[in-house]
């Protein structure tokens, strides 16, 4: 293979072969290039160092979440909706109980946007009837620790392990106060 003499001028290889120099002669081009539209190697240099520091940046914004369905208590839905930014592009998730055939506390079912809750374990209400906005405090946590679990198209294996851990402890908790 031949090497351009000019090449040569601009770029050597170490003894260990481990690295290409740049010859003084590369360092005055590109102090001199310039783009198309004006831009030089400096701007380029620089713009380059300003784009890595603000990629480094931590974004203090709260991550947009999906939007709530049926389920929850409208005093409920406006604070939430206050502290939380919606994604629009998402469908509602709904939180509502249902009889399971197993013990199991919760089910996600991410067809139907839905995280059902099992009416084994509903909360005893005294004298009131029964709404399908109860348990708010309930509700209010299982949304906020399964929300990113109705994202994507599938569950990876860190999802997974995340839906047997919380229904393990759950399922758990629930039983305990049924005692």
């Amino acid at each position: 293979m031949e090497i351009d003499d000019d090449i040569v001028r601009l770029f050597t290889m170490n003894p260990e072969k481990s690295k290409v120099n740049v010859g003084p002669e590369f360092t005055r081009l590109a102090e001199h290039a310039k783009a198309e539209d004006g831009t030089t190697f400096s701007d380029y240099l620089e713009a380059a160092e300003q784009a890595f520091r603000e990629s480094r940046k931590r974004s203090t914004e709260r991550r947009k979440m999906a939007p709530l369905g049926k389920g929850i208590a409208p005093e409920l839905r406006k604070a939430i909706e206050r502290e939380i930014p919606f994604d629009e592009d998402a469908d509602p998730i709904d939180i509502r109980w249902k009889r399971f055939s197993n013990d199991n506390f919760f089910e996600i079912d991410r067809e139907q946007r839905a995280l059902w809750l099992n009416e084994k374990y509903r909360p005893k209400t005294k004298g009131e009837r029964r709404s399908v906005n109860d348990a708010p405090l309930l509700k209010a946590l299982l949304y906020v620790v399964a929300e990113d679990l109705f994202r994507g198209e599938y569950l990876g294996a860190r999802d997974k392990d995340n839906i047997e851990l919380y229904q393990e402890i759950l399922t758990a908790a629930a039983r305990s106060e049924q005692i």
